[in-house]
């Protein structure tokens, strides 16, 4: 999908059963600028959602049956 700023591309992508990655591709030099994380036992993304502006994006995903919701902006967050 693209970003309500018009600056990058997301997309959801299956790595395996237990893991998923949305990236930010950035429609300049197409590089990717970000890249969240989704992983568990068994998960299941459908789709991104995004505020008005473009800048915060949520997702709701499934984790072996228990339903989850992650928010995050337009930078790979820091993890530690």
């Amino acid at each position: 999908m693209m970003a309500y700023d018009t600056s990058r591309v997301l997309s959801v992508n299956k790595s395996s059963d237990a893991e998923y990655f949305v990236q930010h591709i950035g429609l300049k030099d197409k590089e990717i600028i970000c890249k969240e994380s989704f992983s568990g036992e068994f998960i299941k993304v459908k789709d991104v959602q995004q505020n008005a502006a473009g800048t915060k994006y949520a997702v709701m995903f499934f984790d072996d049956g228990l339903f989850k919701i992650r928010t995050f902006g337009q930078e790979t967050r820091n993890r530690t």
